[in-house]
């Protein structure tokens, strides 16, 4: 069946994500005394993700696909302190990695067949 103009999608879901390599750094003034040590902890998460997707039909049988996407980790908490340990004992700070929003535009080529 021949779409008169392309098509829509939706989607909304759970994205299960596991992190890969964190990283952590701290920018302090060349004059600082006690600069702490610095550490990532690697982070895995589920996300909620809102998807918006439209295909264009164009000439020849190709197609444009553009999609919208937008997800927010609902595992990290909201407070910075419950994100980061400061342990001034030990003068170290370590960072939970994590992406509280994701937004992502797609735009593509296809070919119908």
């Amino acid at each position: 069946m021949r779409r008169p103009h392309g098509r829509l999608s939706f989607g909304l879901g759970p994205e299960f994500v596991s992190a890969m390599t964190p990283s952590a750094s701290l920018d302090v003034p060349a004059n600082a005394n006690g600069v702490p040590g610095t550490s990532a902890t690697k982070a895995g998460c589920t996300r909620l993700v809102l998807d918006f997707g439209l295909a264009i039909d164009l000439p020849g049988g190709l197609e444009l696909p553009i999609g919208m996407r937008a997800s927010k980790a609902m595992s990290q908490p909201d407070a910075w302190t419950d994100r980061v340990q400061v342990d001034r004992v030990a003068n170290t700070y370590s960072v939970q990695a994590e992406s509280s929003w994701d937004f992502r535009l797609d735009l593509g080529l296809g070919y119908r067949f």
